[in-house]
């Protein structure tokens, strides 16, 4: 069983992981608002991502092909434009991506242009380009993976402490139990020792 000092290191070990991981888990929350990836919680379309001429992106929007779903946007009927600093829009052809695994993608082109560009569909708007040239990292997603792994050791902690406190309150409930029990038999021993010694000496009045 463990010592009430290794109890004690364990519930503020788990206080301190806890208390990190809700940290990290806000931390999350606000940086992931001011990625520009469909994946972040809470983004926005970037005004424009770098791309190069002949190069494949992906177009993505969050919630992926379900998404365009739900507003009526027909993916083999997908129709968008590509533009630079709000000059006028040309048609981009795309291929659609419905097969694809990504969560989020919709569909690929070939970039006419090499620069900043901003691709709006009809019937969503604005998309995503996540891996244009140059996009940034996904720090929010470090932040979401380090909360999730400080809040399962601190609770894992802290549910181990309660358990080993709980034990330790049994054990001593029994132990106390014992020792009642024992000082019983003890006095009731001592009670018929003192009873048979009287008894011997009433005797020997009576033979005198």
């Amino acid at each position: 069983m463990p010592m009430p000092r290794t109890r004690s290191l364990r519930a503020v070990v788990a206080t301190v992981l806890v208390v990190v991981g809700l940290i990290l888990g806000a931390l999350f929350r606000i940086v992931s608002g001011s990625e520009h990836h469909a994946y972040s919680v809470g983004a926005v379309p970037p005004a424009g991502a770098h791309v190069t001429v002949g190069n494949t992106y992906q177009l993505s929007v969050p919630g992926g092909t379900k998404a365009l779903a739900k507003r009526g946007v027909r993916l083999d009927a997908l129709q968008c434009e590509w533009s630079v600093d709000g000059s006028a829009s040309q048609a981009l052809t795309t291929a659609t991506n419905a097969s694809s695994k990504a969560t989020n993608v919709v569909a690929t082109f070939a970039s006419p242009y090499t620069g900043n560009i901003r691709v709006d569909c009809t019937g969503w708007g604005a998309m995503y380009i996540d891996d244009a040239d140059g996009a940034p990292g996904d720090p929010a997603g470090w932040f979401l993976v380090a909360a999730i792994i400080a809040l399962t050791i601190g609770i894992g902690l802290g549910l181990a402490a309660l358990r080993s406190a709980a034990d330790s309150g049994r054990y001593s409930d029994e132990s106390a139990g014992d020792d009642d029990e024992i000082e019983r038999l003890v006095r009731a021993v001592h009670v018929r020792s003192q009873d048979r010694e009287v008894g011997n000496g009433d005797g020997g009045d009576v033979l005198s």
